[in-house]
């Protein structure tokens, strides 16, 4: 296992070596890390490499942004798979210009300005004039999720923004301004999509 500085050190590691025998589930919350696990054996699987897939990875201060991951497979002399290469880049609404349906650029907007009020896929379907199954096409091609993934990203994104910044705050108090029903539905939430509870991100956060 390699990896680039920036890369290591974004995750608290001094050298190269520091990461060396650590498998995801040693450098990432849960859920990410099974997300990072099951991409990579299905190129290990297929050989084929996954291009362009927009998704949640740690920035600098540990938590989720929106970053754009190429892994592709390595391959012996015989042309077997033996392992693959990762690459990561920071991602922002502009790169959607160099991608398909460039509509979709304005229902990203919408979800980022509207999921605290409860954005459903039925909603982004109708202002787009499409279906639900052709909107779901449509997510999958340019971020390889669907719409409804999508959202819950951005939510969690949102709630660790949250949790970091307003130390404060009580889980009531920021589940509300999230948009969630109770700090029971936003604690359920985010121990699905992040693998810890909200309060246990944030000391880990604090901590850093």
């Amino acid at each position: 296992m390699g990896a680039s500085r920036g890369f290591f050190e974004r995750l608290g590691y001094p050298a190269e070596e520091d990461i060396v025998g650590k498998d995801d589930f040693a450098l990432f919350p849960r859920q990410i890390a099974a997300h990072f696990r099951e991409d990579d054996e299905e190129v290990v699987r297929t050989g084929q490499a996954k291009i362009r897939i927009v998704e949640l990875f740690l920035n600098e201060q540990g938590l989720p942004d929106w970053f754009m991951t190429h892994k592709i497979p390595l391959r012996d002399r015989a042309g077997d798979v033996i392992g693959l290469m990762g690459m990561v880049q920071t991602f922002d609404d502009r790169q959607l210009a160099g991608m398909p349906t460039m509509e979709l650029g304005e229902t990203v907007d919408h979800i980022r300005a509207r999921f605290r009020h409860g954005v459903t896929v039925t909603e982004l379907a109708d202002r787009l004039g499409i279906s639900e199954r052709h909107l779901h096409r449509r997510f999958m091609g340019v971020f390889g999720i669907g719409p409804r993934e999508f959202i819950n990203r951005v939510r969690v994104q949102a709630a660790c923004e949250e949790l970091e910044r307003r130390t404060r705050a009580g889980l009531q108090e920021i589940s509300r301004d999230l948009g969630f029903r109770s700090q029971s539905a936003f604690s359920q939430f985010f121990r699905a999509q992040v693998g810890m509870a909200p309060l246990e991100w944030r000391r880990r956060t604090l901590v850093r």
